[in-house]
């Protein structure tokens, strides 16, 4: 076993699928159409409109946002209109589950309430995207109050279909709480507003409903989005699963190294965790179960491999851009920080692979039939040259706009030169529907965050949870760390990574920052606490799409997903305590812990899984995860303690294996 790669098959039921068989499935690889379930999934004319709708979206953000600059409520406005009409195309009420009435595909009664959304949505907002002047210097009319209470109800319903009832609650106690302040307990009480004052302050200005939240949402966001989704259109999706058949699938447990690679690859442009475990995850998954792999481990790899994509650079979903907002940095800045804390976490997730793989016995697949590297880097450079070119501009400091459609009009002139990436209307209607069906849920989510932002403006709540938090912690930074963690839990069992953390990020962040935690280290420990949701039993979003597709239980792919991503749970807490791991510093402020670092996550991610050339007795590996822990606290007394008791470890490990060789 000294030579991991040359660890026979384990003898059992696990085959070697044949490669040719796996490279026609990722050639077959496709982007799902999305179909227009609310109107009439039937009809090719609605089919139609409602890709032309979501064209309309592509070329309003980037006409809005780069080219021809709008005032900032109105391009709001309008994109929130857009939205409002997506959703009706895309989603039903849920009320009536079945029924006679059905037309077009769907029910009578929801193509009726979906349309009646989709127009008394359209006139309300284009009525504020109309007159948004003259409410903002004179006092509101009854009409304008009757118009905003019916943006209010159909955003709060967009929200609700797009990503379920949690933060709709949220958004209505917190409206609640505006209105009976007075009655509240003294800690959190004030004097109270009236209904048309609370509804004046949510949707009057860039403060409430209207806020830069959903302004991050209309414009960076919106762009990286349509860019991630024509990347796949094109074929970027199969590149990176070649890609990362070459570099892995030979290695020991290629199947499962082969979900890492391709998983981090394409999330970490996509930026979406439950979407990514889908695409990826229907190739990796059952190609792991039929290696031998237990089907709650492969559906955990590929939930934490796509998991780490959304705080991966270079682009990390809509909640890098809010958080770049809130702490009124630039992107590239949020970017440089990430870096480390997302390396460290994929060494962690390959090793506990690696181990995990050594203990099956798992070889890699054959490697004389596997594509080189070379040659498919070779054949798939026209395809990546967009994504060097994004990242290129972002590193030069040209706006996140500017680089995105820069490198989406980058991507249609290269797809033209082969013919299985050209363009072709069905591609880009696919496209643009699946991009901007993905933009219903970030920007409903930003919308009704807007909402909830407004009511803490007005109340002064986020300044009175900041002193909460502080208060209930004691002072002590650890107990308020893991207070924010849990409650990033807890939300985030129904709510999307960016509400969760443009919560968090109004409510606890502050409160961080007032207890000494440097801005960047409050807003990324949000960041990523909050981006572990999907993980995190008893509800993890990701674990459950990928058990889906494993036929596992979802409750023991999150147990063993929380294993897997063991590291990540306590990276954020290394980096508030050292912010050289955010890049902050210069020089060997930051190559050391590195370093120390790198030896802990790999030594880590073997004792989370209980294997290190044979199996660890469970003393053994709470040990190792001890001194691993140590090397990447940001102390050098425990660096010092950390390496001397691996190295101990070490030792001890290669004389018992000795002694098992020699009693056997």
């Amino acid at each position: 076993m000294d030579n991991a790669d040359e660890i026979s098959f384990h003898s059992g039921s696990n085959q070697n699928p044949e490669i040719d068989d796996i490279l026609g499935k990722v050639e077959s690889m496709d982007i799902p159409d999305v179909l227009p379930s609310g109107l009439g999934r039937n009809v090719p004319w609605i089919n139609l409109v409602f890709g032309l709708v979501a064209i309309g979206l592509l070329i309003f953000t980037f006409w809005s946002a780069a080219i021809f600059p709008m005032a900032a409520f109105a391009q709001r406005a309008i994109h929130l209109c857009f939205i409002v009409l997506l959703c009706g195309f895309t989603s039903t009420s849920g009320i009536w589950k079945t029924g006679k009435h059905e037309e077009y595909g769907v029910l009578l009664p929801e193509r009726v309430i979906n349309m009646a959304i989709m127009i008394s949505g359209l006139i309300g907002i284009l009525y504020f995207a109309i007159y948004w002047k003259r409410l903002y210097l004179s006092t509101m009319l009854p009409v304008d109050y009757i118009m905003a209470a019916i943006v209010i109800l159909i955003t709060l319903e967009v929200t609700r279909r797009a990503i379920g009832w949690t933060l709709v609650v949220i958004v209505v106690l917190a409206v609640i709480y505006a209105f009976f302040g007075p009655y509240f307990p003294q800690s959190i009480s004030h004097r109270g507003y009236t209904i048309q004052r609370i509804i004046s302050q949510i949707v009057v200005g860039t403060d409430g409903l209207f806020s830069s939240t959903l302004g991050i949402a209309s414009t960076y966001v919106a762009a990286f989005v349509f860019f991630a989704g024509f990347l796949e259109a094109f074929g970027g999706l199969k590149v990176f699963m070649k890609l990362a058949l070459s570099v892995s699938g030979g290695l020991t447990g290629g199947p499962a190294k082969i979900a890492v690679v391709s998983s981090s690859f394409f999330a970490m442009l996509s930026g979406s965790t439950v979407a990514n475990v889908v695409s990826t995850g229907s190739i990796t998954i059952p190609l792991m179960k039929r290696m031998g792999y237990p089907k709650e481990w492969a559906g955990a790899v590929e939930a934490c491999a796509s998991t780490g994509g959304t705080f991966t650079p270079p682009i990390m979903g809509a909640t890098a851009f809010i958080l770049a907002e809130f702490l009124g940095v630039p992107y590239l800045d949020v970017m440089v920080a990430a870096i480390i804390p997302s390396f460290l976490y994929y060494v962690g997730l390959y090793s506990a692979v690696h181990h995990q793989s050594c203990r099956l016995q798992f070889k890699g697949l054959p490697k004389d039939k596997l594509p080189s590297a070379k040659d498919s880097l070779k054949k798939s450079a026209p395809i990546l040259l967009p994504v060097i070119l994004l990242v290129y501009l972002l590193i030069m400091q040209y706006t996140a706009m500017t680089a995105a459609m820069y490198s989406i009009t980058l991507l249609f002139l290269v797809s033209f030169l082969a013919k299985e990436t050209r363009p072709t209307v069905q591609r880009i209607l696919r496209a643009s529907k699946g991009s901007a069906k993905a933009m219903i849920v970030v920007s409903s989510a930003c919308a009704s965050a807007g909402i909830f932002i407004a009511v803490l403006n007005i109340t002064g709540l986020g300044f009175k949870l900041s002193s909460l938090i502080i208060s209930l912690s004691g002072g002590n930074l650890f107990i308020a760390l893991l207070l924010t963690q849990i409650t990033a839990v807890l939300l985030g069992m129904g709510l999307v990574t960016p509400a969760v953390y443009a919560l968090l990020g109004v409510l606890v962040a502050p409160g961080l920052i007032k207890m000494g935690v440097l801005p960047m280290a409050a807003h990324m420990f949000v960041f990523f606490v909050s981006a572990l949701a999907p993980i995190t039993p008893p509800v993890a979003l990701a674990a459950f799409a990928a058990a889906g597709i494993a036929e596992a239980d979802p409750f023991k792919v999150g147990i063993h997903s929380v294993k897997l991503a063991l590291v990540a749970f306590f990276m954020p807490y290394f980096f508030v305590l050292n912010p050289a791991l955010l890049a902050i510093g210069g020089g060997w402020e930051i190559v050391q812990p590195l370093i120390t670092s790198l030896l802990g996550v790999f030594s880590l991610g073997f004792a989370s899984q209980g294997f290190f050339r044979r199996e660890l007795a469970m003393w053994e590996r709470v040990l190792c995860c001890v001194f691993a822990l140590l090397l990447v606290l940001p102390e050098p007394i425990t660096d010092f303690v950390g390496l001397v008791g691996l190295a101990l470890m070490a030792v001890y490990f290669h004389k018992s294996m000795k002694r098992g060789v020699a009693s056997a």
